[in-house]
């Protein structure tokens, strides 16, 4: 299938240099695969890479459009489709990826011009989110007790993240739906409001919450038997075992194929958003 071998093409660029993109090389890779100026055949092959969790392929296709030589023909093509439902373009600016939804968003925002569609307000969400991006990652810390909270927190500061503490799964929640680059979840398994169980299923839920690595800690594991999510799930027997979040961390970027967030990516996603926004008016 011809959007198959798009995405495979695309996501094969992206992967040799993650910031692949810019304009000459969009515009070789038009020359080389015409198939890419047609805007309907773009979202075929971009729904494609996030329906089979190809990363580098979604952001690749991504930056190939083109708002700039968007014909208005185009642009009904990525935002509105049949008018029905929400494009694949659309939907992907509530992806569980924060650099896929970013991309997105941004390209959405330049295509829209202002112009309303169905599911722009997600789309306001992901770049109002972006606008509050940190110069650091984030990881949420589920936690009630002042020691044992102390103690997470100054490990994970340490590693490089800047922590939110929360007490409930409901605060978790809403942390969660404000995005951001979060990277992690650590949560004690005796939490106040539910078994982590149902924690993990409630964060899974979440657009946002989809892939964030869980990790458990306490004196006896949770039940965590229930495979019915694909992201990392896992407990340790105390927190303080840097080892473990190293080990961990290094799992999860086995499996992302696309690097994660640099300072100056998230500096670059905040201004973009922020330039956007204000031109919303």
């Amino acid at each position: 299938d011809a959007s198959d071998i798009l995405a495979a093409e695309i996501g094969y660029r992206l992967m040799l240099d993650p910031d692949w993109g810019d304009d000459a090389q969009v515009k070789a890779a038009r020359s080389q695969y015409p198939i890419l100026n047609n805007a309907a055949a773009l979202l075929h092959a971009l729904e494609h890479a996030i329906n089979t969790n190809d990363l580098p392929a979604a952001v690749g296709l991504l930056r190939v459009i083109d708002p700039t030589t968007a014909t208005d023909a185009d642009r009904q093509t990525y935002l509105r489709g049949t008018g029905i439902s929400r494009t694949a373009l659309v939907r992907a600016a509530s992806s569980p990826e924060p650099r896929i939804r970013f991309e997105a968003a941004l390209k959405i925002a330049e295509l829209a011009k202002g112009s309303p569609f169905p599911g722009s307000s997600f789309v306001l969400r992901t770049l109002s989110e972006m606008n509050s991006l940190t110069n650091k990652p984030n990881a949420i810390l589920v936690e009630t007790r002042a020691d044992s909270t102390l103690q997470a927190e100054t490990l994970l500061s340490s590693i490089g993240f800047d922590v939110e503490v929360v007490r409930s799964v409901a605060a978790l929640q809403h942390a969660i739906r404000r995005g951001g680059d979060l990277r992690l979840i650590l949560a004690k398994t005796q939490l106040a409001d539910l078994p982590p169980i149902e924690m993990v299923d409630s964060v899974r839920r979440l657009d946002r919450g989809r892939q964030i690595p869980i990790v458990f800690y306490g004196p006896t594991g949770p039940d965590l038997s229930s495979r019915r999510w694909r992201a990392p799930t896992l407990w340790v027997n105390q927190p303080a075992s840097m080892t473990e979040l190293e080990n961990l961390r290094r799992q999860v970027k086995q499996s992302r194929r696309i690097p994660q967030m640099t300072f100056l990516d998230r500096q670059t996603y905040q201004t973009k958003a922020a330039q956007a926004l204000a031109e919303r008016g």
